[in-house]
């Protein structure tokens, strides 16, 4: 969301933001001087929640007669909508009559366990319905949306990063004596395989290759996170393995990588795997949602087989057994990622989106 805030701003549109409540994005709107306005907006998606339980989160919209009203205030032109898991935006755009577009980052269920209160095919139903563009960040996602969703309502738009040459430069600092260091940065989740990198390291050890385990991100499930850690001890890799917890910015930690490990079952897109390439590093993902469209076999990474500890431990270990082919992997990705996922390409084709869906508006005000 930032990146598109700051991407427009240069091109001189206006932006204003909504948000759901306190958080660290309120301390970066105001550092950017962006306007904005919090109003405690509910999601029409959820863990666990019985139907009654969704029914009554998605009743709960008194937010948006004031969502409205400020919007208005606001005068804006056009409405996005970042993420799946929230109508408000869609809803108050359709009160007052102006254009809207959902931009989904997410599958919803495959990747974070989430049902809609409609259902997916209800929810589906809805977004096409309230939208004039929709906005996905993978061709994974783009099938997955587009049984319910018409194709010719969808753009799809790879997300982008500012280049490894415009960034601080984050060069390793750990001695050349250290094990081989695994990264893996992401929630601590079961759908983000922090388990399935701790047994493949486990395979890895039994076979006689030293390699050290970083697991970077936040921990929302105490229970999940208590389940990796009593892993970790049952295998013996209390010294191999280090948790570290959320971090703002993970790229020091993917330089120190001699690999980056994306282990999602089924990542919407993976702006880990990006970053990870545009850093030199030879990325190993799982064969499974958008990741085989960022990781070309055997060209900047390896591929494995969703879910085998077993095939990613064989993946990782024929990359440090080859470190010359690991390089030219790495510097291969290097130069894919920077050419492929620039900043300034994707903040076009969001511009494009924007500016088409109010009929050229967006390219006069917001």
């Amino acid at each position: 969301m930032l990146r598109i805030t700051d991407g427009l701003r240069e091109r001189g549109v206006g932006v204003f933001v909504l948000l759901p409540g306190d958080g660290p994005l309120k301390a970066e709107l105001a550092i950017r001087r962006v306007p904005y306005a919090c109003f405690p907006y509910r999601w029409w998606a959820s863990w666990g929640l019985d139907l009654w339980g969704r029914l009554k989160a998605v009743a709960r919209l008194h937010t948006l007669p004031a969502i409205v009203s400020r919007l208005r205030e606001w005068d804006v032109n056009v409405i996005l909508t970042n993420s799946s898991v929230i109508p408000a935006g869609a809803l108050a755009a359709y009160v007052l009559r102006k254009p809207h577009v959902w931009y989904i980052h997410e599958f919803g269920r495959e990747d974070q366990n989430l049902s809609f209160t409609l259902g997916f095919r209800g929810a589906c139903k809805v977004i096409a319905s309230l939208s004039t563009r929709v906005i996905v960040n993978s061709r994974a996602v783009e099938q997955y949306y587009s049984r319910y969703i018409p194709r010719e309502k969808i753009r799809m738009i790879y997300g982008g990063v500012e280049s490894a040459a415009g960034r601080p430069n984050h060069r390793p600092s750990c001695p050349d004596h250290r094990l081989p260091r695994l990264v893996l940065v992401g929630n601590y989740s079961p759908g983000k395989g922090q388990l399935v990198a701790i047994t493949a390291l486990k395979h890895l050890f039994d076979q006689q290759v030293r390699a050290e385990l970083v697991l970077v991100g936040p921990a929302p499930d105490p229970l999940y996170f208590a389940e990796l850690k009593q892993a970790v001890s049952d295998r013996g890799l209390d010294k191999l393995v280090s948790f570290v917890g959320y971090q703002d910015d993970s790229t020091p930690f993917v330089a120190e990588a001699d690999l980056v490990l994306m282990c999602s079952r089924s990542e919407a897109f993976g702006l880990v795997t990006i970053e990870g390439m545009q850093l030199g590093k030879p990325v190993v993902g799982a064969r499974g949602g958008a990741t085989p469209e960022l990781i070309r076999d055997g060209f900047n990474g390896l591929l494995y087989t969703v879910d085998d500890a077993s095939d990613l431990a064989a993946k990782v270990r024929y990359l440090l057994e080859n470190p010359d082919l690991a390089r030219q992997m790495g510097e291969n990705g290097r130069r894919w990622a920077d050419q492929e996922f620039s900043l300034e390409r994707y903040i076009d084709e969001v511009f494009e989106v924007l500016n088409d869906a109010s009929s050229g508006a967006v390219s006069r005000q917001s």
